[in-house]
């Protein structure tokens, strides 16, 4: 598996910057070059090649995000009914202890967007790699579950140091996590 990994990442690379917007910009570059360099032969080559290697790269982007995010839950994540046992749990904790434990809902925002735009698959890894990245951002006794599509709780466990800063903190971290390329 760590062998399969580099490749991977290289076809999606070349998935990204064969089906973007750079590459479309260079088509008619290419083409002219093609009918300087070979003739008309070699621009009916690249005028009519040029679609079907986007079209090539881009079912493969395709079959990536479909292989990824298919029935695919975020790392770390517990289902709802464990979620809220463990939050039973909190409760009675806090009450215990006297220590602060806190709940946070967090949307992605633009979900809608992105369903619209580019379909359920996209908008589905999207969302995947938002969960992955909000459980790669809470402390490792903190728990997180996905409620909806676009909606995820984190429940945060009892600390003596918890309070509204440390909230703000946790939101600050999750929102930066979140505004890196997806």
């Amino acid at each position: 598996m760590p062998k399969r990994a580099p490749v991977e990442r290289l076809v999606e690379t070349l998935c990204a910057v064969m089906t973007g917007p750079p590459a479309l910009a260079f088509v008619p570059a290419i083409c002219l070059a093609a009918f300087w360099l070979g003739g008309e032969m070699a621009l009916l080559l690249v005028a009519l090649g040029a679609p079907c290697v986007f079209v090539a790269f881009g079912s493969l982007k395709e079959h990536s995000i479909t292989t990824t995010a298919k029935g695919a839950k975020p790392s770390g994540a517990v289902t709802n009914d464990v979620f809220f046992q463990e939050l039973q749990a909190l409760h009675e904790a806090t009450r215990k202890t006297g220590h602060s434990a806190a709940c946070i809902a967090v949307a992605l925002d633009g979900y809608e967007d992105i369903l619209d735009l580019h379909g359920q698959t996209a908008a589905d890894f999207v969302s995947l790699q938002f969960g992955d990245r909000i459980h790669s951002v809470i402390r490792n006794q903190d728990f997180v579950t996905q409620v909806q599509q676009n909606k995820f709780l984190i429940g945060l466990q009892p600390s003596p140091h918890l309070d509204l800063e440390a909230c703000i903190q946790m939101s600050g971290r999750i929102q930066s996590t979140s505004k890196s390329r997806y």
